[in-house]
């Protein structure tokens, strides 16, 4: 799935960091419920970091809408989050704007972080 527009993606990315911190308070297991802690601490930097370069780039731009539904399952989230994320990059983000696509790639970085740790801890 791709983003229709910027607006979805951002309120997407931002959705993300709301949806991690419900699936926290609910998990049973310590080294998820820390992952998942990391994950909207980080998380909400990275994506008012990417957010506010964009807007440095382009101007201000109303954030509205949300692509993903939670599933129940962070990881399958985290999963669909990652190809949403980076699949519409291109789409949206001219390539030449080198320093937006290093933003995303920290926060595709933390997805791929927490990934593991939810998998393999």
């Amino acid at each position: 799935m791709k983003a229709k527009n910027i607006e979805e993606y951002f309120g997407t990315m931002l959705e993300s960091v709301n949806q991690m911190h419900k699936d926290h308070l609910k998990t049973k297991k310590y080294s998820d419920h820390m992952a998942l802690n990391d994950f909207y601490d980080d998380a909400a930097e990275a994506v008012d970091s990417i957010i506010e370069c964009y807007q440095g780039i382009y101007g201000k731009v109303d954030i509205a809408g949300n692509a993903l539904e939670s599933t129940g399952d962070p990881i399958a989230y985290l999963e669909n989050l990652k190809s949403y994320v980076y699949d519409s990059r291109a789409d949206l983000i001219k390539e030449d704007d080198t320093e937006l696509w290093s933003e995303i790639d920290n926060f595709l970085s933390l997805i791929d972080s927490t990934l593991y740790k939810l998998k393999e801890l």
